[in-house]
């Protein structure tokens, strides 16, 4: 990893800690005035259950990400996809343990909550909180991938982007409608909008990195033209639709699945140019892994 890389991961992750620690006191703050200390108190008491479920864990995230370093560096693709599928099976495993483990806990709900006094349904605002957790760890494990290519950056940046309003949203729920299950359902909202992104980001890497090496057997042969001709045939109709998607619908979303595309579209023409004109070469690159 480089200076750089460093600097943007360290720099964007401690602005990152800082705005969320304001927001996180600020929204506490308003909590407990509009929706009072018992709320509070189920939220504290909820988020401790889901915390410790959640131990099951046991930091094989951290331990995966750590052996991806070395495959990442050497453009070891049959290790990377080994490895993502162990993550990718241990957090849907976690994911559904903690599902089952909520709706096991359910009936006792209202035994630990006995003292609770409010009109919130304690167990719709515990099936919430289980939900978030799930989603989590069910599509969540794609970040790792991520981090081990050294761009924590950008789930700060998207981090960011997301929490800021939905604590806005957040705290104008408290303040205007003091409604908890408005408040946990802005919660999932981030949840599920922080892991699709990152899940559509991810994608696009992998289609980059699967098939975009086929450019390089392009390029290598002198034919960087076809390229460049095949880019902008793309990117002109692409990026019309991507400026009317933010006028028109301002939805991110759709940004996002038209960047996707447009990687797609470009990547396979210039796979099945290359398998055409120069199959010899493509093939002398897929064994040049089994010779070493």
């Amino acid at each position: 990893m480089n200076s750089r890389l460093v600097r943007l991961n360290v720099v964007s992750g401690v602005i990152g800690q800082f705005i969320t620690i304001i927001l996180n006191f600020l929204i506490r703050s308003i909590f407990i005035r509009y929706l009072g200390s018992e709320n509070v108190g189920l939220n504290g008491l909820y988020s401790n259950v889901l915390g410790v479920l959640s131990v099951a864990e046991l930091g094989i995230g951290s331990a995966i990400v750590a052996h991806m370093y070395k495959p990442i560096a050497d453009g070891d693709s049959k290790r990377i996809k080994l490895l993502m599928n162990i993550y990718r099976k241990v957090y849907k495993t976690i994911a559904w343990f903690l599902l089952v483990m909520g709706f096991i806990l359910l009936p006792f709900i209202s035994e630990v909550t006995k003292t609770y006094n409010g009109y919130y349904n304690v167990h719709v605002i515990f099936l919430m909180y289980v939900l978030n957790s799930f989603i989590s760890f069910y599509i969540g494990y794609k970040q790792s991938i991520v981090i081990a290519n050294g761009k924590s950056y950008v789930i700060n940046k998207v981090t960011m982007m997301l929490f800021l309003p939905i604590a806005l949203c957040q705290i104008i729920s408290l303040v205007v409608c003091q409604s908890f299950y408005l408040y946990m359902t802005l919660i999932l909202i981030n949840t599920l909008s922080l892991h699709v992104i990152f899940l559509m980001y991810v994608l696009n890497s992998f289609i980059s990195f699967y098939i975009g090496y086929k450019q390089s057997i392009v390029i290598a042969n002198g034919k960087s033209y076809v390229i460049n001709k095949v880019t902008m045939m793309l990117f002109l109709p692409i990026a019309l639709c991507q400026i009317i998607s933010l006028v028109v619908c301002q939805s991110f979303y759709l940004y996002m699945t038209l960047i996707l595309i447009n990687t797609l579209s470009l990547n396979i023409i210039i796979a099945r140019y290359a398998k055409k004109h120069f199959r010899n070469s493509i093939l002398k690159r897929k064994k040049l892994p089994n010779q070493t």
